[in-house]
């Protein structure tokens, strides 16, 4: 497809057609190109951002159906023209059989006018650059270390259901996007706001390549924040 078709697309179905950002490259005094190494863990260093060409008008939730619908329920929070941040292993499938030949997926991109192009689903979409919030429920936290998970869970009455060496605690440092459902579960006015101190179950956390304002964060769906502090 040429970059005027792409350009031209509109995205249904949770699908969100994005122009990907380019690695950054660096020229030194002498001439020598540089690119960034991306063998280890790439997705803490690989840049997983571009600009939103098309999106749908509304989002699909259906209950346990990843591939046809949303299994949480939230409404469409970017619009064309913005730059989001998206999760690097499902960008990657979208590379389908480029990246693994036994891969029996669709291949969901295209290279046209020396840029790349993904139709990633919405669920992999992590931050909005304009809102300058985080989506699909995910809070972006500044994990600290503490000796006082246990007592304060103790405290709270969680620890019949919540291990403390299972709990990191950390400081929710940007306003989300909150969801109201996940899968068959209702959750209601459970919406934490930016500066308060929470519980959070340690492995439900995601590394991302977060905005400056917010290196050194990771991210968490508010389903898996168990206490406000």
């Amino acid at each position: 497809m040429t970059r005027e078709e792409l350009e031209g697309m509109q995205a249904i179905n949770n699908r969100v057609l994005i122009r990907m950002d380019k690695i950054i490259q660096a020229t030194v005094d002498i001439g020598v190109e540089l690119t960034i190494d991306t063998d280890f863990y790439p997705w803490e260093h690989i840049i997983t951002s571009g600009e939103v060409v098309s999106a749908p008008s509304q989002l699909i939730f259906r209950k346990r159906s990843p591939i046809s619908g949303l299994t949480w329920d939230t409404a469409v929070h970017i619009r064309p023209g913005d730059r989001v941040i998206f999760d690097y292993f499902t960008a990657l499938t979208c590379f389908g059989r480029k990246v693994n030949p036994v891969y029996v997926g669709d291949d969901e991109w295209w290279y046209a006018g020396g840029s790349y192009y993904i139709l990633i689903p919405y669920s992999g979409l992590q931050y909005c650059y304009r809102s300058g919030t985080t989506l699909n429920g995910y809070v972006s936290i500044g994990v600290e270390a503490t000796n006082l998970v246990g007592s304060r869970l103790e405290e709270l009455g969680l620890t019949s259901t919540t291990k403390a060496e299972d709990t990191s605690y950390g400081t929710v440092k940007a306003p989300y996007e909150m969801v109201t459902k996940y899968d068959h579960a209702e959750y209601g006015s459970s919406e934490v706001k930016v500066g308060d101190r929470v519980f959070f179950a340690k492995k439900k956390t995601l590394k991302w390549f977060a905005p400056p304002e917010l290196e050194g964060t990771k991210l968490v769906q508010d389903r898996f924040i168990y206490a406000i502090c």
